[in-house]
């Protein structure tokens, strides 16, 4: 029985280390869950609605640095460069808004869609995609069902009045921040709704 050469065997087996390495580490996207997408979450949060128009803002910066101090957050600097806003109506009046924005999770980025009622107060928060291996329970009813009812004028900070979750703890502050940054950026483009 013939013997492969000693190279050739170390050759075999660094290829097959190559490949893990490939596998395990770069391929990161094995945890990608989309959950639904912008268009069915708006059809969901608004039905009533007779008309639903998408705005997009993109803050000055100036508005950037205020928007910053205010809810005390770090403005992403690929994430945060516009805000799309859906400005829902129903015959010709304001039913509500959405704010579509993501944040940095541990794994990944988490894309999510803030919905509030025409006084800007919190209705839904859902959970378009992400990337987490552990940041999962963000996604579900009893973590998002805290910001419920919320507005701008309260504190909106993790173990105060949000409860995080035990082992996501970077995805539950990155969604509190991020859900607080955008009360705040709702404040600036449509003051009249508070």
């Amino acid at each position: 029985m013939r013997s492969w050469p000693l190279w050739r065997r170390r050759s075999g087996l660094f290829a097959g280390l190559l490949l893990q390495f490939f596998a395990v580490f770069l391929c990161v996207d094995i945890y990608a869950q989309t959950l639904t997408s912008v268009q069915k979450s708006l059809k969901t949060a608004f039905p009533e609605a007779t008309a639903v128009k998408e705005d997009r803002k993109i803050l000055s910066a100036d508005e950037k640095l205020k928007i910053a101090e205010e809810a005390q957050v770090s403005l992403h600097p690929f994430f945060d460069r516009y805000f799309p806003f859906y400005v829902a109506s129903k015959d010709g009046v304001v039913t509500g808004y959405a704010i579509e924005n993501a944040i940095e999770g541990k794994w990944g980025p988490i894309h999510y869609l803030l919905i509030l009622d025409a006084a800007g107060r919190i209705r839904d928060l859902v959970v378009l995609d992400y990337r987490e291996r552990r940041g999962q329970p963000v996604a579900k009813k009893r973590f998002r069902k805290q910001f419920f009812g919320k507005s701008v004028e309260d504190p909106l900070r993790l173990q105060r009045d949000i409860q995080g979750i035990t082992g996501a703890s970077i995805s539950s502050r990155g969604l509190t921040d991020g859900v607080r940054k955008l009360l705040y950026v709702f404040k600036l483009f449509y003051p009249a709704a508070h």
